[in-house]
């Protein structure tokens, strides 16, 4: 808890500094391209959360690696948590800017989960009937799973719509399950 609270404060801090220096977009870039790295790198992330290596090794491969590609802001964030020795935390503070960043600009996550990958026609038309549910900006980020056997389901912070296969047969399921026509032997 202790922990999430922190990120919390570090990452609030980040979003009104690149705010009140008008570099926002360029943060959130930096910030993605961070999380995409560590997600594609295991040694990136082992670096953050190893307490052997020192601070400055720390900050001078940090450099190499992300100098040419970050904003000053971004990169003088990402020592400055290494000098507080709050590296560790690095990724957990960066979901938390995106987090808050697509709070500050009225941007909703929606998650559609189908049995096979659909066309951008299909979703640019399952994105206009999420905005008439939920106005403001969407981010509609897709999965696949099998199970589903076709249909979908989109989840939207609290709401899920089931259009699914899989959920149709489970609804049969149950009504034949508890038919008041059939006489129990």
């Amino acid at each position: 808890m202790r922990n999430v609270r922190i990120a919390n404060r570090y990452a609030k801090s980040l979003l009104d500094l690149a705010s009140e220096q008008n570099v926002l977009d360029q943060v959130l870039n930096d910030v993605t391209l961070f999380l995409e790295t560590c997600d594609k790198s295991r040694e990136l992330s082992l670096l953050f959360r190893s307490p052997i290596i020192k601070p400055d090794k720390k900050e001078k491969i940090i450099d190499q690696i992300f100098a040419q590609h970050f904003h000053k802001t971004s990169l003088l964030f990402f020592k400055l948590l290494i000098q507080k020795r709050r590296e560790m935390m690095a990724k957990s503070i960066a979901n938390h800017f995106l987090h808050l960043y697509k709070i500050k600009q009225g941007i909703k996550s929606a998650t559609i989960t189908s049995a096979e990958h659909l066309d951008e026609n299909l979703k640019l038309l399952i994105k206009e009937k999420i905005k008439n549910l939920s106005p403001g900006d969407i981010h509609l980020e897709e999965e696949i799973d099998p199970s589903l056997i076709g249909g979908f389901v989109v989840r939207i912070d609290d709401t899920e719509i089931n259009a699914s296969v899989l959920n149709k047969l489970n609804k049969l399921k149950q009504e034949f399950d508890t038919n008041l026509y059939i006489k129990e032997y």
